[in-house]
């Protein structure tokens, strides 16, 4: 089991909420943060590694999705 820190951030990237949660790994860790979040952008921490940042996965508006046209 993990400490995590759980930072939920507001559109400015300002920090919204931090929740601690214990984890059995770094994945579950992200899957409830993912939950906790409801769509706005999140951060994982254990301990000073940041395992999971809300520029680690773009937004339908930062990154279109890859569509090839046909051909």
């Amino acid at each position: 089991m993990h400490e995590y820190e759980i930072r939920i951030l507001n559109s400015d990237g300002s920090v919204a909420l931090i929740c601690e949660e214990i984890q059995l790994h770094d994945n579950a860790a992200i899957r409830s943060a993912s939950r906790m979040a409801l769509g706005r952008p999140f951060e994982v921490w254990r301990g000073i590694e940041c395992i999971r940042s809300a520029r680690d996965v773009g937004t339908a508006v930062d990154k279109p999705p890859e569509h090839r046209a046909p051909s």
